[in-house]
């Protein structure tokens, strides 16, 4: 089964626009990993003054925990659970905004481990210049 955006929106709570993952790309006990485009879109909710500041990476990130939580810590016939996102430690950005890069947003999360997201700007390639990773620590 594809888990995609459909699929995304219909088990976590947040609906509309503001459901910013495309698809989960991986997944297993231990990770999950997911893809998003939302960070280029003109409309997308997070933006302010018409930008979408890389601080917005964490709203990203708890996505993906929440999806992964759907995935491994609810009952399969619950609906989407609340959840509170209630401290955030280690950040480390960098690049000061989401909505100049050019590729789609990897966003990997680790069970009880770092989350990692990064993307590159305007560069197919991993190793070319102007991607960037953003990591939080436990």
């Amino acid at each position: 089964m594809r888990l995609d955006h459909a699929w995304i929106a219909a088990h976590i709570p947040h609906q509309g626009l503001m459901c910013l993952l495309e698809e989960v790309l991986a997944h297993s006990p231990e990770e999950i990993v997911c893809r998003a485009s939302s960070h280029r879109s003109k409309l997308n909710p997070l933006r302010c003054a018409g930008r979408l500041h890389a601080l917005c990476a964490i709203e990203y990130a708890a996505q993906a925990a929440a999806v992964y939580g759907a995935l491994y810590d609810a009952p399969a016939a619950s609906a989407a659970a609340f959840g509170m996102l209630a401290s955030v430690r280690d950040v480390a950005l960098e690049l000061t905004r989401l909505d100049e890069l050019g590729e789609d947003l990897i966003i990997s999360v680790r069970n009880g481990g770092p989350i990692r997201i990064s993307g590159c700007l305007n560069s197919p390639s991993a190793a070319a210049r102007g991607c960037w990773s953003a990591v939080a620590g436990p």
